[in-house]
């Protein structure tokens, strides 16, 4: 993935993961749409390690996940503390590769939407390549951004224009497809093509890195600082905690027992986990066996019933995001496999609305599995899980 310095200046200061070596002085650019934004119902007057708990596991139900598979950090520009503590936006990525990224050189590592320079009322935009296909990296003002593929970036920005202010001017950097320009004419926003003419619409000029982006450097990890806490505790607390062990001796025989029946899970577990990945995975990660077994069955009965009728991802997610405007869905995640098909998080009125658009989906002859559906306490309406695919032809 490379993205084109739009100054000689920015092309030293920036360099992407794996594009060589990284000087101590440069920042480290990863992806942005292996690290989104995502924003939090959480209650105000949590802190701490408990207002992270909370968080992981409101992160856990929305992404279906376990919360040993997600890590996140807590995404505060600002020296504010009151803002430092009481945060409702947080980057999420996976926990191992965002751990691996701990021992990466230079300044800082940062989504690559963060190397934007924007200001307040102002979007910013600019083009990447995602793997050799076309994306974009959005800044959606000083604390909001992502970077996807360009049909999902265009459903992304009609989403964050309906569900916020509009930005006063969209500044666009590089050659951008045409649906960025109608899409702003459309919503009456002028589009700018240099950094300097923000300021002649009475707007601040755009700033790089002018808002402490480098204070979410991903190689911080708030576990850690608590580790080093831990290592300060008073000497009185482990004699505390020696005699509450003390006190809890006459428990062994249950503990005995209840490590040889957690033995004995885990062995079994291991023995599942290894049959799956010398099955159904070749190899790879176990992250949820129910899951993965079904998917390969699934996948194994297809190969045998003969080819399905495909479409291309980007057509398929153009078609699925047409029936989710119809539809006044507002959509939370998009995710694409071959195997599965396109995987959707959908936020509805009420669980009739759900029904209304899988046979909206389904009358676009796509087949349609709904995962999950649920409500959660201070989100207004329910939040559905789809699974859509190419319906198979008749006889197949």
């Amino acid at each position: 993935m490379r993205q084109s310095a739009t100054h000689q200046d920015e092309a030293q200061l920036f360099v992407r993961q794996g594009d060589g070596a990284i000087a101590t002085n440069q920042i480290t650019l990863v992806s942005g749409s292996a690290v989104p934004i995502v924003t939090l119902d959480l209650p105000a007057g949590l802190r701490g390690q408990a207002r992270e708990g909370v968080a992981l596991r409101q992160l856990s139900d929305r992404l279906g996940l376990k919360p040993d598979q997600i890590s996140m950090r807590p995404c505060t520009l600002g020296s504010d503390k009151t803002v430092q503590e009481a945060w409702t936006r947080v980057l999420v990525a996976d926990k191992d590769w965002l751990g691996s990224l701990e021992s990466v050189a230079g300044r800082a590592v940062l989504p690559d939407y963060l190397s934007l320079p924007t200001a307040a009322d102002l979007w910013t935009i600019a083009p990447v390549d995602l793997d050799g296909e076309a994306g974009l990296m959005v800044r959606l003002g000083p604390e909001d951004g992502f970077t996807a593929l360009n049909t999902l970036a265009f459903v992304a920005l009609r989403n964050a224009l309906a569900g916020q202010p509009k930005p006063k001017a969209l500044l666009t950097l590089g050659d951008m497809p045409g649906g960025v320009t109608k899409l702003a004419q459309d919503s009456g926003i002028p589009v700018l093509t240099k950094p300097a003419d923000a300021v002649g619409l009475g707007l601040d000029a755009p700033r790089l890195l002018g808002f402490g982006e480098l204070q979410l450097d991903l190689r911080n990890n708030p576990t850690a600082a608590r580790a080093r806490l831990t290592q300060k505790l008073r000497p009185w607390f482990w004699a505390f905690v020696a005699a509450s062990l003390a006190a809890a001796v006459w428990a062994a025989g249950e503990w005995q027992r209840m490590q040889l029946a957690q033995t004995q899970t885990r062995a079994l577990s291991d023995q599942i986990t290894t049959t799956v990945e010398d099955v159904f995975t070749n190899g790879g990660p176990v992250l949820d066996a129910r899951v993965q077994v079904t998917r390969a069955l699934s996948a194994m009965q297809q190969e045998n019933s003969g080819p399905d009728l495909t479409l291309d991802p980007l057509d398929l997610g153009t078609q699925v995001a047409r029936i989710l405007q119809a539809a006044q869905a507002q959509p939370e995640m998009f995710h694409f496999r071959t195997e599965d098909g396109l995987r959707i998080i959908v936020q509805l009125p009420d669980f009739a609305a759900v029904e209304t658009l899988a046979e909206a989906i389904r009358a676009e002859g796509l087949d349609v599995n709904l995962q999950d559906t649920r409500s959660e306490t201070g989100i207004e309406g329910v939040r559905a899980d789809f699974t859509v695919s190419v319906q198979k032809e008749a006889g197949q």
